[in-house]
């Protein structure tokens, strides 16, 4: 679905008329570059090239970018790599195969972009990287993996993430064929986040481990989403029932990218996630509000609905903060928001009267009388 011609409140991905200016950082064979290459030319990345960087004098990504007619330098060091990007205009930094961690110059410390042959947080950290992923993916059993795009800070495989992209994989596949089929994701999902920076504008992300939003209004406070997991196989489950009632709605709950994959993928009609900090099951894992945004859209486009719990009791000095959430949540356009608190049903009927109410089994109502009251209200 064409994202750029969606009205109402809806936030939109359209593109700027101003080409997004990268520097690429190679260490290898420039597979990546290859790619940013091919999908420029086709008019399929809204980005331009200005300069190739190589921490490696021999590596084959140099070469590739001279006979593509970048300006395309080795560098040893971040000192020396920052000295060569000060002579060209550029707004984010591309790693591309980059092995090393990168200091940025001060004006580029938020707009360097790093994608990682895993769904993080699995399989990441400093002894995560080529090959070694998909082993240790091949080797754990793993049915499903996938690349992960976000901005990097200090650490290997940390900063806030932009998207996320699954592949199924098979018992048969060795570390070999995970590695081909994660590449494949990988050549979609980078060009595809750097489109979306471009049509959304750097400030819609991620800071420094925090949402923020200058145009969405949503407070500097740090957010955790819970962490589900679905108890039943999602394919029997959903398969199983839909033979018996074609009538019911399957209604599966989604703490990560993967089990919304595996859900989506086994035919589930709805789903429902945990409000960041304000739901009732919240865990360890922090699933960021792009993450939610994404799979609602994701949910949407597929012709399925949308719910988030926020079904926490909500104390008075998380007032401001749940306002906030609520307020992304419209935005979002969720199709219900699931509640147990009664001033989070009072804030939402009062300031976001086009959200969708459902009472959580949380509410404690156990009869008939109970529920008749939730009604009116």
């Amino acid at each position: 679905m064409d994202r750029s011609h969606r009205c109402g409140e809806r936030l939109v991905f359209s593109r700027r008329s101003v080409m997004l200016k990268i520097a690429v950082l190679l260490s290898g064979s420039g597979r990546t570059l290859d790619n940013f290459h091919e999908k420029i030319a086709s008019d399929a990345l809204s980005a331009e090239i200005q300069v190739v960087v190589s921490n490696l004098p021999d590596a084959l990504g140099l070469k590739k970018a001279q006979d593509y007619g970048y300006p395309a330098f080795f560098a040893e060091g971040d000192d020396e790599i920052n000295r060569r990007l000060e002579q060209f205009e550029v707004d984010l930094v591309c790693l591309a195969g980059y092995l090393q961690l990168y200091t940025p110059p001060t004006q580029l410390k938020k707009a360097v972009l790093n994608i990682h042959p895993s769904l993080i947080p699995a399989f990441c950290g400093k002894k995560y990287y080529g090959m070694k992923v998909h082993r240790a993916v091949r080797q754990r059993g793993c049915m499903v993996s996938g690349c992960t795009v976000h901005f990097a800070n200090a650490h290997y495989d940390e900063g806030p993430i932009v998207l996320q992209r699954c592949v199924a994989l098979e018992y048969e596949d060795d570390a070999e064929a995970i590695a081909t089929k994660v590449f494949a994701a990988e050549c979609a999902a980078y060009p595809e986040a750097l489109n979306k920076i471009t049509g959304s504008g750097l400030s819609l992300f991620v800071v420094a481990g925090r949402v923020w939003s200058s145009h969405l209004g949503l407070s500097d406070v740090p957010l955790k989403l819970n962490q589900h997991t679905l108890s039943l196989p999602v394919d029997e489950l959903c398969g199983s029932v839909k033979k018996k009632r074609a009538d019911m709605e399957i209604l599966a709950p989604v703490g990560g990218i993967e089990n919304f994959w595996a859900a989506l993928e086994a035919g589930a009609d709805a789903f429902y996630f945990g409000a960041p900090g304000f739901n009732a099951r919240n865990l360890s894992h922090e699933l960021q509000l792009e993450e939610l945004w994404t799979m609602v859209d994701i949910a949407h486009d597929r012709g399925k609905k949308a719910y988030v719990a926020c079904n926490s009791l909500v104390v008075e000095k998380e007032l401001a903060g749940l306002v906030d959430v609520l307020a992304l949540l419209e935005k979002f356009q969720v199709d219900g928001v699931i509640v147990q608190d009664l001033a989070v049903l009072h804030l939402i009927k009062k300031f976001f009267p086009r959200l969708r109410l459902h009472a959580s089994t949380l509410t404690g109502a156990a009869s008939y009388v109970a529920v008749e009251r939730f009604a009116r209200m």
